[in-house]
């Protein structure tokens, strides 16, 4: 980003009548339609700029801060040449101000330059550069006018000519300010398209696969523009623009957990609830929580006395469940979102366990007919552990409501029940037969731990 501070400069406080006074003396050349009537050829190219209404054209702090400091100083300089009233001593050493301002102006067009060659946006590279050599030049004409007036101080003309090219020094540096603006909105607008290009991916997707493409791209655009309007907000000064898009942020941010959850829930749910074994509905008037746990109990309690790592886990995803549930009724040990993200966070790692577990189980069927089971399964824990993840670490980069712990607890739900479903598929080819792994392979010692 352009910095500004080579221009502040510590400069007398001008009061507001005359501030209005300036702004009279800089507009009173023009003819009855307003339109400036200054002979020097430098103001003819210019766009017209009044001082007294420079504040409508300003965004941004920054664009604020430093054209404010130019513009006091313009307006000093204005007094100092047109106003006979004002003793001129007040501003001695006219050349070395200049000269600083010159200086200023080299600086602020290295930035620019700097800014546009690091760029990726083509428009600001177009806009920029020229911007950055008229702001040079304009500095130079400033220094050449002090100079002149220097040597020939009774001049008018010399007088006009330092003031014209103050004031294009000034235009210029809001044209570098406004352009850079410009192109940090167009980051805005390009981050929006993105994601409603991913949401038209996320509704087209036919399977869990693409949805979990999609949604991790999904994430990231959401992401991003999350952050790129929550710096422009700060951007700007206080006003209707900066109210509104405040607003405008906090309406995706209330609608972030509908449009996820909609577009992921059904899909996941109805692919995942084909799978689900009707023990885990025992209890119809109890949750869904409470009934995977229920369902999970038995299979942790076999494994009470198991130290192996497949056994450790499966308590500890069970009594994590079991937490996350609980939460959602205000009970249990998780009290805040953030341990409750961290939770989710947990139970994916997990899930990795038995996507390893699936796989080995799946490579050593002596029955055929079982490994294409487990392999779907222990796909389908992969995909679910995956979007576990990956909503985890929206949730912890942005603030959610209690719909977005639920989708994280009904995201965990859906991972527990395609364990259960895991469980009992590899219990079934075990019965059927396992192939004896060598001790030494990768599978071997994971069996034995």
């Amino acid at each position: 980003m352009i910095s500004g501070n080579a221009f502040h400069r510590k400069t007398p406080r001008v009061s507001p009548d005359k501030r209005a006074y300036v702004g009279a003396r800089v507009s009173h050349r023009t003819n009855s339609s307003g339109t400036p009537l200054y002979t020097h050829s430098d103001l003819e190219a210019m766009e017209p700029l009044y001082l007294y209404d420079i504040s409508t054209l300003i965004n941004s702090k920054t664009t604020e801060r430093i054209i404010s400091s130019m513009a006091a100083q313009l307006c000093h300089l204005i007094i100092a040449m047109e106003w006979e009233g004002v003793d001129n001593e007040a501003f001695p050493d006219l050349r070395k101000t200049a000269e600083e301002l010159a200086k200023s102006t080299e600086e602020l067009a290295f930035a620019a330059r700097r800014v546009a060659e690091e760029s990726n946006d083509e428009v600001l590279r177009g806009e920029m550069c020229p911007a950055a050599e008229s702001v040079l030049l304009s500095g130079k004409s400033t220094l050449l006018a002090a100079q002149k007036l220097n040597i020939q101080p009774e001049i008018q003309s010399h007088k006009e000519e330092l003031i014209v090219s103050a004031q294009r020094v000034l235009m210029e540096t809001m044209r570098i300010l406004q352009i850079e603006e410009d192109a940090s909105v167009r980051r805005i607008i390009q981050a929006a398209d993105w994601l409603l290009d991913c949401l038209s991916t996320m509704e087209s997707a036919g399977d869990i696969s693409a949805m979990l493409a999609a949604f991790r791209d999904f994430s990231e655009s959401l992401l991003l523009l999350n952050n790129l309007t929550e710096r422009r907000i700060q951007e700007l000064k206080v006003s209707p623009q900066q109210k509104h898009l405040a607003e405008t942020l906090q309406i995706l941010k209330k609608s972030e957990s509908s449009l996820a959850k909609s577009e992921w829930t059904g899909l996941a749910a109805r692919e995942t609830f084909e799978m689900l074994p009707h023990e885990c509905w025992k209890d119809p008037n109890a949750s869904n929580g409470e009934s995977l746990w229920g369902a999970l109990r038995p299979e942790t309690e076999a494994l009470q006395d198991d130290t192996s790592r497949l056994g450790q886990v499966t308590r500890e995803l069970a009594t994590q469940m079991f937490y996350m549930t609980q939460f959602l009724k205000r009970k249990g040990p998780i009290t805040t979102k953030e341990q409750l993200v961290d939770c989710a966070g947990q139970v994916a790692s997990k899930g990795q366990v038995f996507v390893k577990f699936g796989h080995i189980i799946a490579k050593n069927c002596l029955d055929d007919r079982c490994a294409p089971a487990v392999l779907r399964i222990t796909e389908q824990i992969q995909t679910i552990s995956s979007q576990l993840s990956i909503l985890a670490r929206v949730k912890a980069a942005i603030a959610g409501s209690r719909c977005s712990a639920e989708l994280l607890v009904n995201n965990a739900q859906n991972l527990i029940q395609a364990v259960l479903q895991l469980l009992k598929a590899a219990e079934a080819a075990c019965i059927k037969g396992l192939r004896q792994p060598s001790p030494d392979s990768e599978e071997g010692e994971s069996i034995n731990d």
